[in-house]
């Protein structure tokens, strides 16, 4: 590396209505740190493609996003759109599968089988005391809470 390198450098000088503007180019050395520093925030995350740091304005108090990419990898963008496709997809499912799913019906169906279940083939065959209504009722009332706080239950699409 020669001294020139380790120098700011003007790249380019405008001056208008008096008023002289430089841009400036950092030295050779401040992007080779940022280069390693990117590389090495890269590989503490883990990260296969990215890795996005906030940073705030001093002055207004506004926040920013600084990304890290390495090049030809998923960006930000990709990597959103696809995990939308994927939520997509199962949430298809989910809906297909509600629909798929037993309705209200159902609840009196399982209640006319279950004393085929039980051995009796009607509901007056089946013993009637305290205990066994008791226990009927409180299986039949746990089953429709389940189904009730289903995460599935009442999803909005």
């Amino acid at each position: 590396m020669s001294d020139t390198d380790d120098q700011i450098r003007l790249k380019s000088l405008n001056i208008v209505g008096g008023v002289a503007t430089f841009e400036l180019l950092p030295p050779e050395s401040f992007a080779n740190v940022f280069v390693e520093s990117a590389r090495a925030s890269l590989e503490e995350a883990s990260a296969e493609s990215y890795v996005e740091y906030e940073i705030r304005d001093n002055k207004t108090s506004e926040r920013f996003a600084v990304v890290v990419q390495r090049v030809g990898r998923l960006t930000p963008h990709t990597a959103r759109l696809k995990a939308e496709k994927e939520r997509d997809e199962l949430r298809a499912t989910n809906l297909r599968l509600c629909d798929e799913a037993p309705g209200a019906d159902a609840w009196d169906c399982l209640k006319a089988e279950i004393p085929r279940l039980l051995g009796r083939e009607r509901v007056e065959d089946l013993p009637f005391d305290s205990e066994y209504a008791t226990a009927l009722h409180d299986v039949l009332a746990a089953m429709k809470r389940i189904e009730s706080d289903s995460p599935l239950a009442g999803e909005e699409s």
